[in-house]
């Protein structure tokens, strides 16, 4: 074979591998995308209850589509809790991303 035909056939076979890498992540939940989510859930939460202060810290990897935050939020009324948001990766085709309280624990 010459040379040129070598490294045509060379680059097509590394093209087609790179790509199946790209496309082989696909199905991994972000962490970016993950504390997004977590965050407008947050924020969804405080314009339906009267809040004085919330934050979300110490996310943990639970598996590839899987990530939880610690949620802890103050309401005016005096009552404090804490909670786990649990953000996961539902269709990794569409990153249909959902987000829920789990694990809810409040003291008044």
């Amino acid at each position: 074979m010459r040379p040129i035909s070598k490294a045509a056939v060379l680059a097509a076979a590394a093209s087609v591998s790179v790509g199946g890498v790209a496309f082989a992540d696909g199905g991994t939940l972000t962490w970016k995308e993950a504390r997004h989510i977590a965050r407008k859930l947050a924020i969804r939460e405080a314009h339906r209850h009267k809040v004085d202060h919330w934050r979300i810290f110490g996310g943990q990897r639970v598996s590839k589509r899987e990530i939880d935050y610690v949620y802890n939020v103050d309401y005016s009324d005096g009552t404090l809790c804490d909670a786990e948001i649990r953000v996961k990766l539902v269709d990794p085709s569409t990153r249909l991303i959902r987000a829920r309280f789990t694990d809810v624990h409040c003291e008044h």
